[in-house]
Order: structure tokens, then sequence, then C-alpha cells
């Protein structure tokens, strides 16, 4: 009974406190004895405010609260039984849980060994993978640039080599031009044009001062300087770079072949370079044309030198061919005893080129073509254009 006095003052001390309430205090204690802590709140707020009258000031006894507090020292005996039973059995158990823990690690080693190879070749394949295609992806797209390149695709190879981590682009010309060395002449000068337009569009002034170096000596090992590659780089490298070619190889040896060509009558590639490069071959063509008839000039050349202005693709360019050889004819006249054959020979190719514009030809060109059948009257004899072609045309059996 005096155990149930103690307890009976403790919780009366509990329930008198003001600072925590009833469901505070449930939802945060923990149970004991098996009985939530709500239940012993309110068991003992049941013994506090139940009343209770007992004679001569006697002990007060409340047979429900009694049998109340029994029973909470059964559930307490319970409770401690039960763990203490959990507790024997946790220890009765744990020999053959560790037994079992000891048994599956020494599986999982064994497991681990025996697979050990196999994993590592699986991974050492997974990584050989990766670099592979890794390594494949990046040449892709090497050769996609290389491709664009040769396919006249300029801005695409420019978008894929801004995306390359690596080569340059001098090394990427240098690789592109040695793969085409062993082509034709012909085709290996176009693949070099390509080249050439690459490194304009390249959007870096160091890359495109490297590169143009870089083709200026590649162009030397397979005489491409003596083509009109090495005309493009005289004129592109110093607009677009730093580099400066040799102006004594750079585009004068392009320009002595193709002299030494027009004098045995072979300008086919000229007349190429002419359409495909219309603007290039008008800076070029004073010092073509001019130097040939002033420093070269051969009567015996003449012949076939006279056929080249009717061979170039447009109209323009022949009318200017046209009058650079009639004013070396007015030169030459003026030094020695011109041969009227060549005055002819000249008159019947301006009469081609005449019944060669049909339609109605800009009228630029026109003047030009009136000024040049009027200059003829100017020569040695004073005879006019129609009658030099008229000349050419009666004796042409003879010549």
């Amino acid at each position: 009974m005096a155990r149930l006095l103690v307890i009976s003052a403790v919780l009366t001390v509990l329930g008198r406190s003001r600072l925590l309430s009833a469901e505070v205090l449930e939802e945060n204690a923990l149970d004991g004895c098996g009985v939530g802590h709500g239940s012993l709140h309110s068991t003992a707020y049941g013994w506090q405010y139940t009343p209770c009258w007992s004679e001569n000031n006697g002990a007060c006894f409340v047979k429900a609260h009694e049998e109340r507090y029994h029973a909470l020292v059964r559930a307490c005996e319970e409770a401690h039984s039960n763990q203490s039973s959990r507790i024997r059995q946790y220890r009765a158990d744990f020999p053959q849980y560790s037994s079992d823990v000891i048994v599956a690690l020494s599986q999982l080693n064994v497991t681990l060994q025996t697979q050990r190879d196999r994993l590592e070749s699986i991974v050492q394949d997974q990584h050989d993978v990766l670099v592979n295609t890794t390594a494949y992806a990046a040449q892709l797209e090497r050769d996609i640039v290389v491709a664009s390149v040769e396919a006249n695709r300029t801005d695409q190879a420019v978008q894929h080599y801004v995306a390359l981590l690596e080569p340059t682009a001098k090394e990427l010309v240098r690789e592109s031009y040695a793969a085409h060395q062993e082509s034709s002449s012909i085709s290996s000068s176009r693949k070099v044009a390509l080249l050439l337009r690459f490194a304009r569009t390249l959007p870096d002034a160091a890359e495109r001062t490297a590169v143009y170096r870089q083709l200026d000596e590649l162009l030397q090992t397979d005489q491409q300087d003596e083509r009109f590659p090495g005309v493009l780089l005289s004129e592109d490298a110093p607009k677009h770079s730093e580099h400066r070619p040799d102006p004594e190889r750079y585009p004068k040896r392009a320009l002595a072949r193709w002299q030494r060509q027009l004098l045995d009558g072979f300008f086919a590639e000229l007349v190429q370079f002419a359409g495909d490069y219309p603007d290039y071959y008008a800076r070029i063509e004073p010092a073509l044309l001019r130097d040939l008839v002033t420093e070269r000039w051969s009567a015996e050349g003449w012949p076939r030198l006279v056929q080249y202005p009717n061979a170039l693709p447009r109209p323009e360019q022949r009318v200017r061919a046209f009058q650079v050889l009639l004013g070396a004819l007015q030169r030459h006249a003026q030094q020695q005893q011109l041969p009227d054959l060549h005055v002819m020979q000249l008159a019947d190719e301006v009469s081609k080129l005449e019944r060669a514009l049909t339609g109605d030809p800009p009228e630029a060109l026109r003047q030009q073509l009136t000024e040049l059948t009027e200059h003829f009257t100017q020569l040695t004899y004073e005879r006019s254009f129609l009658t030099y072609a008229e000349l050419f045309a009666l004796y042409k059996p003879a010549v």
C-alpha cells in the first residue's frame, strides 16, 4: 500500500503541472509497462479527483483505484518477463546469426574471387568500347571536315572544324593535300583551290596565317606553284592573313608557264582558270599578255597565239585579249615592217567574235568591239578592219 501512495503522489505532481497538457505528453512520452502514457495519466487523474470519505480520519480506500493499481503492477511484471524472454532468445540465437553472417561473407568472398577475372574483363571491355567510340567519333568528325572541303561545301567544313578539339587546320590541310597528290595535275589543282577556299573562311586569323604558310610550302612539292593555285595563293594570302608569299615565285612561275603554253598553242588550263575565276584572271591578265607580246614576241608563235582570245569563255575577256594583241602589233609596226599576214589573222579572229555575239550584247561591249576594229586603220598600211578580214578570207588557202 505504501507503493500505491508513492505512485499516487508522483502522479499527483504530474497532474498538477500546468506547463504541459495531457495531449503533449501523450504525443511525446514513451509507453510504460506496456500501458500508454494517456492511460496512466487518466488513472492518476481519477485517483486525485475521485471523492473519498473515511471515518475518524482513517485511511481512504477506493476499490476501483486499488484494482487499477494491481492491474498496472501485473502489466509491468508481464512486460518485464516478456522483455527478459526476448533477451534470452536473442542471446541464444546470436551465435547462429553470427555463424550465418560469416558463412554468407565467406560465400561472397569465394564468388568475388571466382568472378573477379570475368568482372575485370567486362570492365576493361566496356572501357575499350568507350575509348574506341570516342576515338571513332573524333575521326568521323575529322573525315567529315576533309570530305566537306573536297566536296566544295566550305561552310559545312568550317562548322564541323570548329567542333573539333584536334587536329589543327594546318594538319588537316596537310593530310588532305597528301591524299590527292597522286591524282592528275588538273584534278589536283582543283582540290588545292578548295583548300585555299577553306583557308579563306577560317574564323581565326592566326590559323589562316598558319594554313597559308603551310600551303605555300606544299605547293612547291608538286609544281602547283606553277599552276593556278599559285595565283590564288598570291592574292588570297596577303588579303586574308599575315603571310606574304615570295613575289618571285607567286604568281610569276604560273604566268611564265602559261606564257610558254600560249606560244605553243596550249591554253586549255588558262581558259579553264578564266572561266572558274574570272576576277582573278582579270587581275593577272595584263601581266600575262602584255609581258608575252612585248618580251616573248615570236613571229612563229603568232598564228597560235592569235587563236587564244576566242577560246576564252566570256565575251569581255575576248575583247580585252584582242585589244592587247592589237596594241602589240601597233608597237611592232612602229619598230619594223609588219607582215600583212599577222594583221589579217587577227582581223579574221575578231570577225569570228563579231559573229559569235548573237542577240543583243551589252552596249559597253559593243562599243569596245567597235573601237577595236577602228584601230586597225592605225597600222602600217592604214587599211580598215573589214579589208584585212576580206584579204584573209581571200588568201586563207595559201596561208
